[in-house]
């Protein structure tokens, strides 16, 4: 992924108004995740509970990505999604859930959770590989949704 093609989604989904040292920022923490080869593909924009003012939520063909000014990005790769949930609290808004063999990760306050949710869903899906289980809630474990 060039890093231009993630501070642009970063910085639109973030806003652009947050003062010189929130853009340095952004750009440094960009500078830290991007791979060649790679294309953002959906952004929202949402909170990790653990911190609190938002960041973005980048999903890429390989990888969803958090992106926070001043903290390392959090990155979840698509072949180890095995479920995506929004559900809708009073407190927290739209909170997006996602399971994957290296953890649990919860976001919340997302902007349109449900059709980002849809879009890692199918991402994920298209990560597997025909008659392998995988185990996933996206379709057929024997076929992979296919």
């Amino acid at each position: 992924m060039d890093r231009t093609d993630l501070i642009d989604v970063a910085f639109d989904v973030l806003g652009s108004g947050n003062g010189r040292e929130a853009g340095n920022a952004a750009v440094r923490t960009v500078e830290a995740v991007a791979v060649p080869g790679e294309e953002p593909v959906a952004a929202t924009a949402g909170r990790h509970p653990d911190h609190f003012r938002g960041g973005a939520l980048v999903l890429t063909g390989h990888r969803l990505l958090f992106l926070k000014d001043g903290k390392p990005p959090l990155p979840v790769a698509l072949d180890a999604v095995t479920d995506v949930t929004v559900v809708r609290t009073r407190i927290n808004g739209e909170v997006l859930k996602v399971v994957a063999l290296t953890g649990a990760h919860r976001f919340e306050d997302v902007v349109k959770a449900e059709p980002f949710a849809e879009r890692i869903r199918a991402a994920a899906g298209e990560g597997c590989i025909p008659g392998r289980a995988r185990g996933r809630n996206f379709g057929s474990p024997g076929n992979c949704g296919q």
